[in-house]
């Protein structure tokens, strides 16, 4: 998915491509796993700092 950004304006705009997961790999119930970075079962907050963002 790419999408546009850039504070509300077109000619400053820039893209970037970011990852949107729809479902877990459930990969954090095997051990010493963790939730991936863009795990939909963290919240929102917690997946942006992980992120990057």
């Amino acid at each position: 998915m790419t999408i546009a950004g850039g504070a509300g304006r077109a000619s400053a705009a820039t893209r970037e491509t970011i990852v949107r997961r729809g479902s877990c790999c459930l990969l954090y119930l095997c051990p010493g796993m963790a939730k991936c970075a863009s795990c939909p079962r963290q919240t929102p907050e917690a997946r942006s700092a992980r992120l990057g963002g």
